[in-house]
């Protein structure tokens, strides 16, 4: 599967936030490669950075879904209000 797809596909469902979110997890799996495959020491402040992430990342996720349903539910309240033939 070719990487353009995916990331066009997930524009598409979720927007461009939730594809750029995830522009830091390379970074995050290069340090979890290179300290467990090759043994290399690990610092206070990789680990401490490595958290950040992982927790901005679940923020900047949990916060577009609750745009998305915020946004879910005034489509269907306004479509409650608007009759289906205008006069």
């Amino acid at each position: 599967m070719n990487i353009s797809y995916v990331e066009t596909w997930a524009i598409h469902k979720r927007g461009p936030v939730f594809k750029t979110s995830f522009n830091p997890l390379p970074v995050l799996f290069s340090f979890l490669l290179e300290t467990f495959v090759f043994g290399a020491s690990t610092h206070l402040g990789s680990i401490i950075g490595a958290v950040l992430v992982i927790v901005g990342l679940y923020m900047i996720l949990w916060a577009k879904s609750n745009d998305m349903e915020m946004k879910e539910t005034r489509i269907n309240k306004d479509s409650m209000d608007v009759p289906l033939i205008q006069p």
